[in-house]
């Protein structure tokens, strides 16, 4: 894994203490209950990491939302993050989506829909919805640009 989150964060350039940018998040919402949607989050990622039905970057981003509430030293952390950092800046700076993740939720959305096709004792009326919620999923990936623009000049 990358950097001890528990290390304290640099102070920033303004002299501010790292964790204040969390603090006007607290209003109505307690920070722990951030951190708690946070760490929630990431556990989900990373099971998703294994189940090919559960997403990994949605949860990702959520966590980095939440964590940005709480302590952006986190957030910080899961963006320097050595497996999932990538993804996430990726998103943050352009929501990019790259090419190999576009194929394989494509994939694994086809494949699943096969599955429930074959397999599962569904009524065609949910069998058709599942489809529509998978195509649009899918066509939304796919409406994202993979990699950053090339530079004019």
């Amino acid at each position: 894994m990358s950097a001890d989150p528990e290390q304290p964060a640099p102070a920033p350039a303004d002299g501010a203490p790292a964790e204040s940018a969390a603090e006007g998040h607290a209003g109505i919402v307690p920070r722990w209950v951030y951190r708690v949607i946070g760490w929630t989050c990431v556990g989900l990622g990373c099971v998703g990491t294994v189940l090919p039905l559960l997403p990994t970057t949605p949860f990702l981003l959520i966590a980095v939302w939440a964590f940005a509430r709480s302590s952006p030293r986190w957030a910080d952390w899961l963006r320097r993050h050595r497996a999932f950092g990538p993804l996430l800046r990726d998103w943050e700076d352009g929501q990019r989506i790259p090419l190999w993740a576009k194929i394989f939720s494509s994939t694994v959305m086809a494949a699943s829909l096969a599955w429930m096709t074959a397999r599962a004792d569904m009524h065609w009326a949910l069998l058709g919805f599942t489809a529509l919620l998978m195509s649009a999923g899918a066509g939304y990936v796919w409406s994202k640009p993979s990699r950053r623009p090339a530079e004019p000049g």
